[in-house]
């Protein structure tokens, strides 16, 4: 009849279901991060054990999704990365397979030099890198697959994605003047190249320029004034005038060399006494040819024409010259009369001013010496 003590049970709880996991955000792929990151989500928190390239510090889960960091893993393939995570029952679960995955570490080479392409180069050659086309396109070689930045310093003008080891890129809008273009690519893994070789472009117009009125007008020759007032971007490689006398011109004066702006002038020839000209200054650049205004002018009036007589009234000491003016080339003459002397090289005149046209004119001459040729002409 005796009784014993009742014993007190413990609770056992009994856990053989392994926790179950997935993968949630693979590794980037190619990466250029050698301890990439890696998230998964687990159901049950417990230990994290790692197998194949993979490993990390971090060896436990908690019970949703978790992030880890692999440690540092070589330039290559991942293809054979594992993750499993083990509860505190110590039911593993599933041998988790990490997407396969690439580092890629190493930066590519610089691509290379950009060069313009002949189809937007609208200077003097398809091959001289000045243009009119402010927004030109750019060929350069590259490594297939990398994004190519077209540059200009720090300031990208336009990107482009290589294929077949080449690509073109077309800039995006630069002002007039020069330009010194670059490039450099980045791999899909994210490396950054070394900036290419430069490439110095001008964009340009045809220059601007003006026509100041003619000076310095003689019977056949006169001056021509011009001026460059911008350059265009590209310094003028000739300049000079055209002229003529109609506005067709037809006659043309050149000077080379490497002209920046200012006045100039040139030396019109060959012209017609009391004729009247067209004149226009020019300038050329690698972009083209600009004309300023037309001007008009008039040479100087011809020289008369003379007809020199016999003298007449001839004594031993006097004696009367005779001469015509045939001619007067477009004014009066404002003197006339006669070189003499006792040989052709002459040593005395007679001047008679005044406004005179065409036809006969005398001059008397007295002191003569007797018996002594003379020489004289009108």
């Amino acid at each position: 009849s005796n009784v014993a003590t009742p014993i007190t049970s413990t609770a056992v709880t009994f856990d053989n279901t392994a926790p179950t996991i997935s993968e949630v955000t693979p590794v980037t792929t190619p990466t250029n991060d050698n301890t990439p990151n890696y998230t998964f989500t687990t159901n049950e928190a417990g230990t994290i054990s790692y197998g194949g390239d993979c490993s990390s510090v971090t060896t436990s889960a908690s019970s949703g999704s978790n992030t880890i960091t692999f440690s540092t893993l070589a330039d290559g393939a991942h293809s054979n990365c594992t993750v499993t995570v083990t509860d505190t029952a110590g039911n593993a679960s599933n041998s988790l397979s990490v997407t396969s995955f690439t580092v890629d570490t190493t930066a590519p080479s610089a691509p290379g030099t950009p060069d313009m392409t002949a189809g937007t180069d609208t200077g003097s050659s398809s091959t001289d890198n000045v243009t009119s086309n402010t927004t030109p396109d750019f060929t350069m070689s590259c490594e297939s697959g990398a994004t190519v930045s077209l540059k200009e310093s720090s300031t990208v003008l336009g990107t482009g994605t290589c294929s077949g080891s080449t690509v073109t890129i077309t800039s995006s809008a630069l002002s007039q003047g020069s330009h010194t273009i670059k490039a450099l690519q980045t791999d899909p893994a994210g490396n950054i190249s070394a900036d290419s070789s430069t490439l110095s472009v001008t964009i340009a117009t045809s220059p601007t320029i003006t026509t100041q009125a003619v000076s310095a007008i003689t019977v056949t020759t006169a001056t021509g004034n011009g001026n460059i007032t911008a350059t265009g971007g590209s310094n003028a490689t000739v300049r000079g005038f055209v002229y003529g006398s109609t506005i067709s011109y037809g006659a043309t004066t050149t000077e080379s060399g490497s002209f920046s702006t200012g006045a100039f002038t040139g030396s019109i020839t060959s012209l017609t006494c009391n004729t009247p000209y067209h004149a226009s200054a020019y300038a050329t650049n690698p972009i083209g040819t600009s004309y300023g205004s037309d001007v008009t002018f008039t040479t100087s009036p011809c020289i008369p024409t003379v007809t020199t007589s016999s003298a007449s009234g001839v004594t031993d000491t006097v004696a009367t010259l005779n001469g015509s003016i045939d001619t007067l080339g477009g004014e009066n003459a404002t003197a006339r009369g006669f070189e003499w002397g006792h040989t052709i090289v002459y040593d005395a005149t007679t001047t008679e001013s005044g406004s005179h046209s065409t036809g006969s004119f005398t001059a008397s001459l007295s002191s003569l010496t007797c018996a002594t040729e003379y020489h004289f002409r009108g």
